[in-house]
């Protein structure tokens, strides 16, 4: 894939993990991103979707690829869900907005947006109608 297919490589991603957790967020560098959840960025370093996985499942430690696009910064977890944990989301979120895509192979998935350390909707993709947040109707928050 060329630098111009954006995040058109998230495709590929599903195919090497059982969890998938993609967290994206307005306006942060990739690192502030990291750090936001709960990552060390002295421990980054430049790392594909395949060495990854491997470095998973050889060694159980987990990995995080974090890249920008068009504005966001997204973090890409391999066979984790930092993102999907109570709190992180909110946390990265402050100040700015931010967007959580979730599943697992049970198959589980949600989708949630948080502005300003706050959920404003989410839902589990197979019962769209069951939302939470401050704003789960769709409506603005303020």
């Amino acid at each position: 894939m060329s630098v111009g297919d954006g995040i058109a490589w998230l495709r590929e991603a599903r195919e090497f993990e059982s969890d998938r957790c993609v967290t994206f967020a307005r306006g942060l560098e990739p690192l502030e991103l990291l750090t936001r959840l709960g990552c060390d960025p002295s421990r980054a370093a430049p790392m594909g979707l395949v060495d990854a996985t491997e470095t998973y499942f050889d060694t159980g430690v987990e990995t995080i690829r974090a890249g920008a696009s068009r504005g966001w910064a997204y973090a890409v977890e391999t066979a984790g869900a930092r993102g999907f944990e109570d709190g992180v989301l909110a946390a990265v979120s402050a100040a700015t907005e931010a967007v959580l895509v979730y599943g697992n192979c049970n198959p589980v998935a949600y989708l949630i947006h948080a502005e300003d350390g706050e959920i404003v909707c989410g839902f589990e993709a197979y019962t769209p109608g069951n939302r939470f947040g401050t704003a789960p109707t769709g409506s603005s928050p303020t």
